[in-house]
């Protein structure tokens, strides 16, 4: 499936020279640097596609310990066929995550940090 959709900022495909050491030799390659669209997808258990998007570009020079997630990431979820059918807002209470998954009707952050909690949040579709 492809999803094509017009995104809320501007997208810079590049690359950048770095430098590693391998076996004692420093070397240079072109890494890319590609800016992120999105950070996982999960499918709930009536088949409709789940992508948690950004809804605008992180800045390089962001300070974590102010980062709000909700200004920055929401879910927008698909039907089968690639075609949008809603946005749903990141949840508010979460402060900070790893990762995230589905399960049938839920979906499950883990927060490594802190207390290393898993939040579990319910989809109702009304």
């Amino acid at each position: 499936m492809k999803i094509d959709r017009k995104l809320p900022f501007d997208l810079e495909y590049k690359y950048e020279k770095r430098k590693i050491e391998v076996q004692g030799k420093v070397r240079e390659y072109m890494d890319e640097v590609f800016p992120r669209v999105s950070t996982g997808i999960g499918v709930d258990s009536n088949g409709r596609i789940w992508v948690l998007v950004m809804k605008k570009e992180i800045p390089k020079d962001i300070d974590i310990e102010n980062f709000v997630y909700q200004e920055y990431f929401e879910f927008e979820v698909y039907n089968e066929d690639g075609i949008l059918l809603t946005k749903v807002p990141f949840p508010g209470e979460m402060e900070r995550f790893d990762n995230w998954t589905m399960y049938k009707d839920h979906i499950f952050f883990a927060d490594p940090c802190g207390q290393a909690c898993v939040y579990v949040y319910k989809t109702v579709w009304k």
